[in-house]
């Protein structure tokens, strides 16, 4: 380590402890091809768990729907604006923009066409 960081950068500090701060690891592996689930479509409406105030991009603060990205099925689209909450994440759909469940649980956002 040493070595490689004095070519790269022109200095060491062999004295110094080396502190490890991402480890990227990739695994190979013979089980064959992943099969991903599709989710089934259900017949009921993507209802909003909860509002949230927001201070959007132009105007006074307002109150915008939230959505549990989990509890939302295949096939829903809706317009924005909206949160949409997840453990790892909140996406924010910005007024005017659509956004989509697709089979598997992705979502898709759909930018405005502006004029031609």
């Amino acid at each position: 380590f040493h070595e490689d960081h004095l070519r790269e950068f022109g200095y060491d500090r062999r004295g110094d402890e080396v502190e490890v701060v991402t480890v990227r690891i990739r695994i190979l592996s013979g089980a064959g091809r992943l099969s991903l689930g599709r989710r089934p479509k259900s017949g009921r409406a993507a209802g909003a768990s909860g509002v949230q105030t927001c201070w959007l991009e132009t105007g006074p603060a307002r109150k915008i729907p939230v959505y549990d990205r989990g509890s939302l099925p295949p096939g829903v689209s809706l317009s924005g604006p909206a949160l949409i909450r997840e453990y790892s994440a909140t996406t924010y759909v910005a007024p005017g923009f659509r956004f989509a469940v697709g089979a598997w649980g992705e979502l898709s956002l759909t930018v405005p066409r502006g004029p031609a």
